[in-house]
């Protein structure tokens, strides 16, 4: 089988007696395609016997214990398994079998972790020694009823888990089957999803239990208290020890990356995409070049469209990644409104430290320096432009390591901004948790980003690459921000992007929430928060290529020559997504000074020009691949001598003269 949903870990040790029993009820009981993997520890185990005789529908793998004991099989069982689902299935509990799909559903609603309970209704424990009752059933009662626990039998190990905790969660426990008790208070610390099924528990009848209640019973208090400690210490995410996640090249999202919710709804497909900052010198052969899944998908508990695809962000962000934000007047005219509105709304000390994480080449800073303390964090090199003009500017990603040296070096900070970044970076629940370890208690984040009703609205279909891994509503932005303690105290549309969201935040009850928010809340109910809303965009989207294509087609058939005007990142979305090449679009204008002219259109033969060529060639038509200010474009070229026309090829494609 090459895409089992669920892949079920089963630890042996001379099982031969139970092994077929179970694998029966296997075959009649469970719908959910799966695998077996059978984590054995010597060769000569009776269970591999038995195994012989066994012909079975289903997939089964032998696997090598590469550890010690049975914690050493249930480890090596999950580092073998794929299955977005993975279980730990004991070999003499057949009875159980008939509760894995109920499981498997249960997790395919959302949740992380789903555990079967012995105490809840339907299920039930017998027989074993009173000790051992006693204490699981006595524990599990001092977490559901006192600490209010969201699972009813916090000890047994049959529990199902996402991929997500397994890739995510660090595992230390090393002994028998308190990694399970462990996950689960580590998910419930997180704030993921957590449920249970009924199951039954009957003391074994053949073979002998390896469980040790003597050897283990430490190992579960361990846990026990770190489940009080979330409750009574205030123990947040921050204090979960996850896997280091910078050794990937992509990876596909099954979850929602803000709530964790799944399955996620399919919007919009775009096809296979290189990076839209990959631009090759022009003369270089065509070579080998990656391409990525362009897809955004929905959720439906917090409402937050993103990205299908995660690609590492040491690849998509690189030291070199070419982009200026000083460059850009819009972006320049912003921040210097952001600043006199900070400054007019809040009282700004001389002393208060302003960062900005993504803070490129400190063009946001710059308005702050002078009257403020400031400091910068971005991983480009365009951040050495920014230590030039004056502005202390730690040349890294943004993490939790960061954070903590910020912190450290130069204590908490009035403001916190993240803008056009704060759609970029993945694992946004530990952005957020960062920032607030660098946050005054009365402190406030400043978050930019492109705002999905205007993506909507304006049909930005070429907005969506690789770069943009989230695309907030104010209603998504709200909910992540809630789960962490912070409230939306203000928020406002921008022009930046065409269109864009400010928004700003701070703990709860710290300031007023000002009447700005609640309106922008309510104008979505009938946008964002409407499913048909976003699937009609992606009739529009269809419309759109095809009128565009169209338009070229009529233009190339009457042997008309095109050039596109400006090479921002939506070009390229928008020229693979149309198929437009060489042929179709003779070259593309940037203005004097680019650093992408000399260069070709990422994944075509495309060259980037000189503005001047426009003037001299005199084309019929200039395709604006920057349309959300052709108006401010237009004129001036027109102005600076060109006579054709204009192709404007969104909301919706139209010729200009």
């Amino acid at each position: 089988m090459k895409n089992p949903e669920l892949d079920i870990v089963m630890p042996v040790y001379n099982e031969g007696e139970n092994i077929l029993d179970t694998l029966n009820v296997f075959e009649r009981s469970i719908k959910t395609p799966f695998r077996l993997f059978i984590c054995y520890d010597f060769d000569e185990d009776n269970t591999l016997v038995a195994l012989k005789k066994a012909r079975y529908d289903f997939e089964i793998i032998l696997v090598k214990n590469q550890g010690v004991g049975v914690h050493g099989a249930i480890m090596t069982g999950f580092k073998t398994s794929k299955a977005p689902a993975i279980l730990m299935f004991p070999a003499d509990e057949s009875y159980n079998a008939v509760i894995i799909d109920a499981m498997y559903s249960k997790l395919k609603e959302g949740n992380d972790v789903v555990g079967a309970s012995r105490f809840m209704k339907g299920g039930f424990m017998k027989g074993g020694p009173l000790v051992k009752s006693f204490i699981v059933r006595a524990a599990s009662f001092v977490l559901r009823r006192i600490v209010r626990f969201p699972a009813s039998d916090a000890s047994y190990a049959l529990r199902m888990f996402s991929r997500r905790v397994l890739d995510t969660v660090e595992i230390e426990s090393t002994a028998g089957f308190t990694y399970a008790i462990e996950l689960l208070v580590k998910c419930h610390r997180l704030g993921w999803g957590i449920a249970e099924v009924p199951a039954k528990w009957l003391v074994r009848e053949k073979g002998k239990s390896r469980f040790n209640l003597k050897k283990w019973l430490p190992h579960y208090a361990q846990w026990f208290f770190y489940a009080l400690e979330t409750v009574y210490g205030k123990k947040g995410p921050e204090t979960v020890p996850v896997k280091a996640t910078d050794n990937f090249t992509s990876k596909v999202v099954t979850r929602c990356e803000i709530c964790g919710y799944a399955p996620l709804l399919p919007i919009l497909f775009l096809g296979y995409l290189p990076l839209v900052n990959d631009f090759r010198p022009i003369g270089e052969r065509p070579k080998e070049e990656a391409s990525y899944p362009a897809e955004i998908v929905y959720c439906d508990r917090c409402h937050l469209v993103q990205s299908g695809l995660i690609i590492n962000s040491k690849i998509i962000f690189p030291a070199s990644h070419p982009y200026v934000s000083g460059a850009t007047k819009i972006l320049r005219d912003n921040f210097t409104e952001l600043y006199r509105e900070c400054v007019g709304m809040f009282a700004l000390g001389p002393d208060d430290l302003i960062v900005d994480i993504g803070s490129n080449d400190g063009n946001l800073l710059s308005n702050f320096k002078d009257r403020h303390k400031v400091l910068g964090v971005t991983p480009e090199d365009m951040g050495r432009v920014a230590i030039e003009k004056g502005i202390p500017t730690i040349l890294d990603y943004f993490s939790k390591e960061v954070a903590s040296r910020i912190a450290k070096e130069y204590g908490a900070a009035k403001i916190v901004t993240a803008t056009n970044v704060f759609a970029h970076m993945d694992n946004v629940n530990e952005v957020v948790e960062s920032i607030l370890a660098i946050l005054k208690d009365d402190g406030l984040f400043i978050s930019e980003s492109i705002y999905l009703p205007e993506l909507i609205r304006l049909n930005q279909f070429d907005t969506v690459y690789h770069e943009h891994l989230r695309h907030y509503s104010l209603h998504s932005l709200g909910y992540l921000l809630e789960m962490h303690g912070l409230e939306i105290i203000h928020a406002k549309k921008i022009s930046s992007h065409a269109g864009s969201i400010r928004v700003y935040a701070s703990r709860k009850g710290r300031h007023r929430v000002m009447d700005t928010v609640a309106p922008l809340l309510e104008a979505e109910k009938n946008s964002v928060l409407q499913k048909k809303n976003l699937l009609d965009f992606r009739k529009r989207t269809t419309l759109a290529k095809l009128e565009l294509a169209s338009i070229l087609f009529e233009i190339k058939k009457e042997r008309k020559q095109v050039y596109g005007i400006g090479a921002p990142c939506r070009g390229t979305t928008l020229i693979h997504c149309v198929g437009i090449d060489e042929e179709t679009v003779g070259c593309v204008l940037e203005m004097k000074g680019s650093n992408r002219i000399g260069k070709y259109v990422p994944g075509t033969m495309i060259p980037v020009l000189e503005e001047s060529r426009l003037y001299a060639d005199q084309p019929e038509y200039a395709l604006i691949f920057s349309w959300p200010v052709a108006d401010e474009i237009i004129p001036k070229l027109k102005e600076k001598g060109f006579r054709g026309k204009y192709i404007v090829p969104l909301p919706a494609p139209r010729i200009l003269d």
